[in-house]
């Protein structure tokens, strides 16, 4: 075995060693998520947009969490949801969003940020998860009157908070993708509002596409979670969109 197979190997070895202590830290963390959630969130947005569990045979995200972690998938989404939002931010920052808990703490993704977060710890200091989601609910009905995006409004002179209505027209086949997907939604969400499968699927949707800002992002997140590479061309514009490189690569430009 030459030096270069050695040095493939060893490298091999220990990427396996590090998978192998990541997987049992999740396991181990898993039991512990109500008192140490913020830990937990660190490994699985690790383990998620690492695709590490493709390693460990699961093919799909949702088949590693629902069978080794036996978490429901919406929980896992939400713990990497909050990591994805809390992460970078201020240590104290992370340091609040830790002490308050997931359950807490998932429903601020969106909410909080750098420069609203003193406010917000102040708002909510000694409140009760029912009075969180109240508050919360609140400030997204007002700020959602407030851009002119429904034509429900957001509230009467009386200052009663009220639900807005978003409208929009759709082609049938749209319309039979998107009742399918809020009815899955709801069904995994376990609830009968349709306007909640809805901002399930919204939520999710923020959540695995961070870092993503364009088409060819996309596709390089879906290599990336696929292990396929990918090309794409337009046919109209005689253009490659995505993998020009690998054309380049398999035309033997590379070599020479």
């Amino acid at each position: 075995m030459s030096d270069l197979d050695k040095a493939i190997k060893k490298a091999k070895d220990e990427n396996q060693l590090k998978d192998a202590d990541l997987r049992q830290q999740v396991l181990d963390r898993r039991k512990l998520v109500e008192e140490s959630y913020w830990e937990l969130s660190v490994l699985l947005h690790q383990v998620y947009h690492g695709c590490s569990y493709q390693g460990w045979g699961y093919d799909k995200w949702k088949d590693y969490v629902e069978q080794e972690l036996d978490f429901r998938l919406r929980k896992a989404q939400y713990l990497v949801g909050i990591q994805d939002w809390f992460g970078t931010m201020d240590p104290n920052i992370r340091e609040w969003v830790k002490s308050i808990g997931w359950t807490r703490a998932k429903e601020l993704i969106n909410v909080v940020s750098e420069e609203n977060a003193a406010e917000w710890m102040n708002k909510l200091k000694g409140k009760t998860l029912k009075e969180i989601l109240e508050i919360v609910e609140a400030d997204k009905t007002a700020h959602d009157g407030q851009t002119s995006i429904s034509d429900g409004g957001g509230g009467d002179d009386s200052g009663n908070v009220k639900p807005t209505k978003i409208a929009f027209k759709v082609f049938s086949g749209q319309r039979e993708n998107i009742e399918g997907a809020i009815e899955k939604a709801m069904l995994i969400g376990e609830t009968k509002k349709p306007e909640v499968g809805l901002d399930l699927i919204c939520t999710e949707y923020m959540n695995t596409s961070v870092g993503v800002e364009n088409s060819a992002d996309y596709l390089a997140h879906v290599e990336k979670m696929t292990g396929l590479r990918l090309i794409a061309f337009d046919g109209k514009l005689s253009e490659v969109l995505f993998g020009a490189d690998l054309i380049n690569h398999l035309g033997g430009e590379e070599s020479s």
